[in-house]
């Protein structure tokens, strides 16, 4: 763990130059099919809109849903570099003191739009008492995001997701729980690694949770996952020191 206020580099020794990176050829291909959709989907909008083909309510709507697109992938692209970084032993860690319902808050608020098309039903438990960690509040932000879209992604429309927070001796607990899809036996020792999909998942690149792993170990913490198998739901819990 890495002192208040300290920048610490994170990862394996940087890459040789001009030798072959597979894993940034696998991102490169991945990522280009992961942002056709949406950027494709802004650029419907942004025409429909200059050219006054829609009603002011139709409008809107439309734009609401480009903010959507345009946020989804900012988020895929901050994933992606953060996983570059750590390829190359460069993702560094700005920690600090931070206030961990502020971070689940911030978390939340990024997520929002996305539960709201799909209609889940997301409750999250806080402690009653403060709870500060020493860690990167962007990097906080990023594990709890990706932890909450990954649940939503696999949880059939209208589902429940819940996220609690607790601090257990000298350990934080952070646990993500929905009743979506759940994960097969065999999958379920592997979901952490790279460019994993579950057969019947949709799309995506398969990173979001290979760096939440390597986001949490970073800090020095674990993170762990379980799931009773297809259409059980799953859980994944983080846990972090508290000092």
């Amino acid at each position: 763990m890495s002192h208040l206020g300290q920048m610490t580099d994170v990862g394996s020794d940087p890459k040789s130059r001009g030798e072959r990176h597979p894993f940034k050829d696998q991102v490169s291909a991945a990522l280009a099919h992961e942002l056709r959709d949406p950027l494709n989907s802004i650029l419907t909008t942004l025409n429909c809109v200059r050219d006054r083909r829609v009603d002011e309510g139709t409008t809107r709507q439309a734009l609401a849903r480009a903010e959507r697109q345009a946020l989804h992938m900012s988020r895929i692209v901050e994933n992606v570099l953060a996983l570059c970084r750590a390829d190359q032993g460069k993702l560094s860690l700005r920690t600090e003191l931070v206030d961990v319902p502020a971070v689940i808050a911030d978390s939340v608020g990024v997520v929002d739009p996305f539960f709201t098309t799909r209609r889940h039903r997301l409750t999250v438990s806080l402690p009653a008492e403060p709870v500060n960690l020493i860690a990167d509040p962007s990097r906080l932000t990023q594990v709890v995001t990706n932890l909450l879209v990954n649940a939503a992604k696999y949880t059939e429309p209208g589902g429940e997701i819940d996220l609690a927070a607790y601090a257990a001796s000298d350990t934080f607990v952070l646990r993500v729980r929905d009743n979506g899809r759940g994960i097969a036996r065999d999958l379920l020792p592997h979901i952490f690694d790279m460019f994993q999909q579950g057969e019947g998942m949709c799309g995506g690149l398969g990173i979001g949770l290979a760096l939440v792993k390597v986001l949490v170990e970073s800090h020095g913490g674990s993170i762990a996952a379980f799931s009773a198998g297809p259409g059980a739901g799953s859980e994944f819990v983080v846990r972090l020191p508290r000092s």
